[in-house]
């Protein structure tokens, strides 16, 4: 029974692989509500490619963000932290 899950897992594995490879950008997101995906298609639609922004309240630098989306496409902006404390997290994950 566990080297079947085992099996199982690993295909799984290998699937999800192979499918965040071909369509990861399709799904990808990080803003709480998909506000970062609606933008993209709106850029998308409107043919802008050279995207720059500026992000105040940056607060984490992944998770319920608005605009690191756009950083892992190659767009660059800055990023403004009021917090004093989420600052070196935002320097790491957004040098």
């Amino acid at each position: 029974m566990i080297v079947a899950m085992k099996k199982a897992f690993q295909v799984l594995r290998l699937i999800f692989r192979i499918f965040t490879k071909q369509h990861y950008k399709e799904y990808l997101g990080f803003a709480q509500a998909g506000e970062d995906k609606v933008i993209r298609l709106l850029f998308y639609s409107l043919n802008i490619q050279n995207i720059k922004y500026l992000e105040i309240g940056t607060n984490d630098p992944v998770h319920f963000n608005n605009t690191y989306l756009f950083y892992l496409s190659g767009s660059r902006g800055v990023c403004i932290e009021a917090n004093p404390k989420l600052v070196p997290a935002i320097k790491k994950a957004r040098p």
